[in-house]
């Protein structure tokens, strides 16, 4: 019995025992599950952000194009050369088919702008563990409530971006194998490159839409000047909403890297 009881120990014990084997090897598949299942989930928010990356690009294109064209026609009608009609068939053109263009590239920019919402909602939801008070839905649902929209799209994506910060988690540790190091030199070299992110300017990014949108909605389209600062609002709130995009998603990036390190080295 005696030794019945101490080889039962033992097996209890060793910790080559089949089970324990086998829900170590469940837990390392179920973290590359994970991680496979965060990169897929990333590289469709990268896709995403390069969507908005062009389609406001073109929208950016088209708004400068209208207001290196619309300052100048301005000036123009003030003066006594305005009434030749030569100049009919450009002011046709340009009233006509301008705005027209540019209403298309809003509607296919705002679009783009829900689509990368949503997917980088989903990527620091189910895959970085971040606590966000919105889910994918409700954030893009936000966007299409007038007065509201003003406050809680900015905060969806405040609290995305900060998020989605990798500050609060360590740098990973490479190691090098130097072969042919000599004796008084190190066999490893460790390090712990860091990656410098881009700055988000989050505020300028919805000062500019606050302003353009509340000035071209509410103020009469008579005054040229105001008119004219409304479209330059406008056109910065294009280049901040792509600078804004490209640095949340390089942030969530650099955090899932982070993250894949510290699995692997608990898994370790």
């Amino acid at each position: 019995m005696g030794a019945t009881d101490g080889s039962s120990e033992a097996t209890e014990s060793d910790p080559q025992h089949p089970s324990e084997l086998e829900a170590a090897a469940s837990a390392g598949r179920s973290a590359t599950g994970a991680r496979h299942k965060r990169e897929v989930a990333l590289d469709r928010a990268g896709r995403a952000t390069s969507v908005l990356t062009a389609v406001f690009s073109l929208w950016i294109a088209l708004v400068g194009a209208m207001l290196v064209v619309d300052i100048p026609w301005t000036l123009w009608q003030f003066s006594p050369l305005s009434l030749v009609p030569a100049d009919l068939a450009s002011d046709i053109l340009y009233y006509v088919f301008g705005p027209r263009c540019v209403v298309l590239a809003t509607l296919a920019a705002f679009l783009a702008y829900l689509f990368w919402l949503y997917r980088a909602y989903v990527v620091g939801l189910d895959h970085l563990g971040a606590s966000l008070p919105f889910t994918p839905s409700v954030a893009v649902d936000w966007c299409f409530i007038p007065v509201m929209n003003l406050w809680k799209s900015y905060r969806a994506v405040r609290d995305l971006y900060l998020s989605s910060n990798p500050s609060d988690l360590p740098l990973p540790v490479i190691v090098k194998e130097k072969p042919n190091a000599g004796y008084r030199d190190p066999a490893r070299q460790v390090s712990s490159p860091e990656v410098r992110l881009p700055r988000v300017p989050l505020l300028l990014w919805w000062m500019t839409w606050a302003v353009g949108f509340v000035a071209k909605l509410t103020v009469d389209r008579s005054v040229f000047f105001v008119e004219l600062a409304a479209s330059v609002s406008l056109f910065l709130a294009g280049i901040f909403t792509v600078v804004v995009a490209r640095g949340v998603h390089a942030c969530q990036r650099e955090r899932a890297r982070r993250m894949d390190a510290l699995e692997r080295r608990f898994s370790h």
